[in-house]
């Protein structure tokens, strides 16, 4: 028995020098692991800290856009306004232009035209009334009085002015 027993102990040797070695081997990989844990740990606090500034980042992206999309706003509500103004000058020049058109087409046939007959509706096609060509002044004509004052019933100083700065351009 003692060969029998010299076997079992020399297995039983064999198996605690493999415990042993595995013993070993599993305390580096736990080492490792532990190593590991700690940089991975630094790593994903350092994870949390860029998404902490992302979300900081994005809360001000967005606070600028909110601001500019305002300023955008307000100034495209200052653009339509200043277009419906702009529009409306428009058309009043067109209705001013055609009674200064038919004003001076008939100042000589007869009394000026009455203010609301000629007002052309806003965005109408007009036609302009070509002006007749005057005759080509020599020195020996005289120089072009304004018409009489009854032509000019009914017209705004402006009109009156603008009318005598096309007659004397003529």
């Amino acid at each position: 028995m003692t060969i029998v027993s010299l076997i079992l102990d020399v297995v039983i040797i064999g198996l605690l020098i493999a415990t042993i070695i595995y013993a070993i081997n599993l305390s580096r990989h736990l080492g490792r692991l532990r190593n590991s844990r700690a940089e991975l740990e630094t790593l994903i606090r350092g994870f949390n800290e860029a998404i902490a500034r992302a979300d900081i980042g994005v809360k001000g992206m967005k606070k600028a856009a909110a601001e500019t999309g305002d300023g955008l706003q307000r100034n495209i509500d200052r653009a339509q306004k200043l277009r419906d103004e702009l529009q409306l000058i428009v058309e009043t020049g067109e209705a001013l232009a055609n009674r200064l058109d038919i004003a001076v087409s008939r100042k000589g046939s007869g009394p000026a035209v009455d203010a609301g007959a000629a007002r052309a509706p806003a965005r109408e096609a007009r036609t302009p009334v070509a002006p007749e060509e005057p005759p080509a002044r020599t020195p020996e004509s005289p120089p072009r009085r304004p018409p009489a004052s009854d032509d000019r019933n009914g017209l705004s100083r402006a009109e009156r002015e603008l009318l005598e700065a096309m007659e004397t351009r003529r």
